[in-house]
């Protein structure tokens, strides 16, 4: 079982891997296939939902650490990479030899058991438990659902987020002059590659 803030369950095959967590007590459900390198993430603002269709993002490791962590019953491997924006660190088992891991993240010799950015534990997975018995019936596929691309939904939540500051300013005295940057990111991803 895999979790970011909350209780989730991890699911693997071959080629796809599904999460569900839980996020700002809606659940988040992830959809990802290695064949395809993309992901389809049903997120939320506020409390409307989207399905959303991401690629993939190139993710290049740093593999060159001695430094070990056990995990379950897993010693893992150290891993290093800049992703979107965060500098991130993972410990990956080699035992487990399936070049996925939570979220966004894959491509390593092995599961990420752990993730997260460096010097923030908000911004993290670890995994709870791992199901190794699945059964050979489970079919795993994408939601036949309306999606929107990730850059628009990015648009849409960067829109939210400036109404939201536009509503907490808009009644300031007369002659208050503020300087606003734009909204910062705080999740994982900070900066897109179309940016």
């Amino acid at each position: 079982m895999m979790s970011k803030a909350g209780t989730g369950k991890l699911k693997v095959d071959d080629n796809n891997i599904e999460i569900l967590g839980k996020i700002n007590k809606q659940k988040a459900k992830y959809y990802k296939s290695s064949l395809t390198q993309t992901v389809v993430i049903n997120e939320y603002i506020d409390d409307h939902s989207y399905w959303i269709t991401d690629e993939l993002p190139k993710i290049v490791w740093n593999t060159n650490y001695t430094d070990t962590k056990k995990i379950g019953a897993y010693i893992c491997k150290k891993a290093t990479a800049k992703f979107r924006g965060s500098k991130i660190t993972a410990f990956y088992a080699p035992d487990l030899p399936f070049a996925v891991g939570p979220y966004k993240f894959y491509g390593l010799s092995g599961v990420i058991l752990e993730i997260g950015e460096d010097n923030n534990h908000v911004n993290s997975w670890k995994a709870e438990s791992i199901e190794l018995n699945i059964p050979e019936d489970m079919v795993l596929a994408f939601p036949d659902k309306k999606t929107i691309s990730y850059r628009e939904f990015i648009r849409l939540q960067d829109e939210k987020d400036w109404e939201e500051v536009k509503r907490l300013t808009s009644n300031l005295n007369n002659g208050v002059v503020i300087s606003i940057d734009s909204p910062k990111r705080n999740g994982i991803e900070k900066k897109y590659e179309w940016e």
